[in-house]
């Protein structure tokens, strides 16, 4: 056998082998469900041998954390913690005392902008019945009475209350708890491709069927559905979404959305309409965008540094357009590469003097763009739009680029 002929059968072994292999990975076998949870859609899509018995698994998980975890299930150690706590020190599970202290930790950092002790507040308030009305000042003022973060106490697995009436609510920490959770379930059943929806709190494990990031759609605020302005990569990382747009109700012209701020006991009016966090960690991220939201984007400033590692934020203003620059690309440095090539043709003879002052026009407008964005970037770190309303929805085109 010549060497040649030899060079050729390598060959072909190697692209039959190339061709086998991505038909295995493009058979990987998919599973979607959907199951209505934690007053909430939730849907879990996973790749893999063990897809089905993953999906199973997380679903269960669920139902076990909200079986634990939610304020509106008679039994479950919330509940217990709401009826009791104000006579009597309450033993809780370890996992309880531990998503507890973790909400704490975040309702002292953002000085209570996010605050686990509102639910006396939110129940007065009611956005979800039927026909909601806005509470009177004196409903609003007794209700703050026994609000307050600062006023609960967790001794190792002991939670108890200073006031009487306190009550407390893991609406906004719960479900980025159970996406965490689910991706660790999904990991220990060895998928690793997923995509994890609890109503809008998104987790995203490894690459979509195309072997990409996995690509998240937020909605265009006056366009339709499915109609998007901006679209988030995603691989390994959460993105979780609070805003003003989904739960409200109109009252003589005027609209109250569920986004409460236990500083004046109303609907939170920072200036802000959404808040976007993308980050790991779904569970801090869940919180956040809520206490950012609350807080608005100046204070945010203040405290940001104790919440970077990697997360990225989004906001979006009720008027007014300010979108921070990409972090990939800076145009003064695009600028400042014009600049000199400007500056080289310029330089020479051949150009006529219409030419060389189009120039010279053009790069002193793009210059100050870049000083202007420079500054505006300086001032405000976190990206900001401008739409009304912001929703997250999956996005699994194989067709946009």
């Amino acid at each position: 056998m010549t060497f040649k002929k030899l060079l050729k059968k390598i060959v072909l072994i190697f692209c039959v082998f190339l061709v086998c292999l991505s038909f295995s990975s493009c058979s990987e076998k998919k599973v979607s469900s959907t199951e209505l949870a934690m007053n909430t859609v939730i849907s879990i899509t996973a790749y893999g041998d063990r897809a089905d018995e993953a999906v199973k698994a997380s679903f269960k998980e669920v139902k076990r954390i909200e079986a634990l975890l939610s304020c509106h299930i008679d039994d479950s150690e919330i509940s217990r913690i709401n009826k009791w706590a104000h006579t009597k020190k309450q033993k809780v599970s370890d996992e309880t005392a531990k998503v507890l202290k973790k909400a704490l930790w975040v309702c002292q950092k953002t000085n209570g902008a996010f605050d686990i002790s509102l639910k006396p507040i939110s129940d007065l308030w009611n956005i979800n019945a039927q026909n909601p009305k806005v509470p009177s000042n004196e409903e609003i003022k007794s209700a703050l009475s026994t609000v307050g973060y600062e006023n609960i106490e967790i001794d190792g697995n002991f939670v108890s209350f200073k006031k009487k009436g306190m009550q407390i609510d893991l609406g906004g920490a719960a479900k980025g708890y159970c996406a965490d959770r689910i991706k660790e379930i999904l990991k220990a059943h060895g998928i690793k491709n997923a995509l994890i929806d609890l109503g809008g709190n998104i987790y995203a494990l490894g690459k979509n069927e195309q072997g990409k990031n996995w690509r998240i759609g937020l909605q265009k605020p006056d366009g339709k559905r499915g109609e998007y302005f901006r679209v988030e990569e995603l691989s390994g990382k959460s993105a979780v979404s609070s805003g003003s747009y989904e739960r409200y109700f109109e009252q003589n012209g005027k609209i109250y959305h569920h986004i409460l701020d236990r500083k004046t006991g109303c609907p939170s009016n920072s200036g802000l309409i959404s808040v976007t966090v993308v980050s790991e960690n779904s569970f801090e991220a869940d919180m956040l965008s809520t206490a950012i939201f609350v807080m608005g984007a100046d204070e945010f400033e203040k405290i940001k540094s104790e919440f970077e590692n990697g997360k990225k934020f989004i906001a979006s203003f009720k008027s007014g357009y300010l979108k921070a620059l990409s972090t990939n690309t800076d145009i003064y440095a695009i600028a400042g590469i014009f600049s000199v090539v400007c500056l080289i043709m310029t330089s020479g003879s051949v150009f006529s003097f219409a030419f060389t002052f189009f120039i010279n026009c053009l790069w002193g407008a793009l210059t100050s763009l870049a000083i202007m964005l420079w500054f505006t970037r300086m001032y405000l770190k976190i990206n900001n739009t401008n739409p009304k309303k912001v929703n997250f929805r999956k996005e699994v085109s194989t067709n946009e680029k």
